[in-house]
């Protein structure tokens, strides 16, 4: 009876020793799995959309190129984007990125910033380099083991909430790829005066790129302008509410002319309109004692409805 007792126990701490060596060499295979999915790197093969989003509701890519580690070139954009190597009529270095800045710099007129994970960069126009002037054609920004391309057919002059693949991960470096400006290019601003659904007069004004930030918030902080031709089309926006879209304006050409169309939401009635065509600089003279432009000497319209256009000289 005892021999058999020591049978079944030695039975049995057998098989407990076996489940044992089973269980951990189970554990040890999903752990090395999950190392391996962890350290594997997604090989891409095509251009593929990404996230996230620019808040110019540009749509980043991924795209392929030789460097394993996810670095990409202008030149491997220009090919991605248009077949063309040499698309790019510069291209400008990889700025890394640690430690909460720069190691590095960018050209001259354009400024860079990180908040978080994201990118912003914005120009005054054209930027000068070599006795040329460019805008940006494309950004890369790179994080982790793969880079979002944002690519800007019409060039750009500002744009916010780029980010690495995802938006997860902390920009490792960047890549600013440009084109040239052909033409000296123009600002446009639009404010204007409507009344609203219940027949109160209040004011609209156009999205775009601020300039000023006075201190008392006046309503030259919540104007944008934007760059013609780059841009022929704008929204405009309610009052001190940059999210309150309500309605839009349109630029085309007439004869020597550009004319500027406003049109508002339904139910709603422009009663008069000031516009302002020139340059930067142009824009931030002519300051009043609050510190936003003198729009007295912009170009008003009087024309009452909805839409409304306005022709200006050039």
């Amino acid at each position: 009876m005892k021999a058999i007792k020591f049978i079944v126990i030695g039975i049995i701490t057998a098989l407990m020793m076996s489940c044992g060596e089973t269980a951990k060499d189970e554990q040890k295979e999903a752990e090395e799995s999950v190392a391996a999915l962890k350290g594997k790197k997604e090989v891409i093969t095509e251009k593929m959309e990404s996230t996230p989003i620019s808040t110019m509701e540009v749509t980043p890519y991924l795209i392929p190129g030789k460097n394993n580690g996810g670095n990409r070139t202008c030149e491997e954009v220009g090919m991605a984007f248009m077949g063309d190597a040499t698309y790019f009529a510069h291209c400008g270095e990889k700025v890394d990125y640690d430690d909460g800045r720069f190691i590095g710099g960018f050209p001259d007129g354009l400024s860079v910033s990180v908040e978080g994970n994201f990118i912003s960069f914005n120009t005054d126009g054209c930027i000068e380099m070599n006795g040329k002037s460019y805008k940006v054609g494309a950004v890369i920004v790179k994080g982790s083991n793969n880079a979002n391309v944002y690519f800007y057919e019409d060039g750009a002059y500002h744009d916010s909430g780029l980010a690495a693949p995802g938006g997860k991960n902390m920009v490792s470096n960047l890549t600013f790829c440009f084109i040239e400006c052909e033409t000296e290019e123009l600002i446009i601003a639009v404010k204007s005066y409507y009344y609203n659904e219940n027949n109160n007069l209040t004011w609209c004004a156009s999205i775009g790129q601020y300039e000023f930030d006075t201190p008392q918030g006046y309503w030259c902080n919540f104007t944008g302008y934007n760059y013609y031709p780059t841009i022929t089309s704008f929204d405009m926006h309610k009052d001190y509410s940059l999210s309150t879209i309500i309605g839009s304006a349109s630029v085309t050409e007439g004869d020597n002319s550009l004319i500027i169309t406003i049109n508002l939401d339904e139910g709603l009635t422009i009663e008069r309109s000031w516009v302002f065509i020139g340059t930067v600089e142009e824009y931030k003279s002519n300051l009043t004692s609050d510190g936003c432009p003198d729009y007295d000497l912009w170009t008003l319209n009087y024309d009452m409805g909805n839409p409304v256009s306005i022709e200006i000289p050039l």
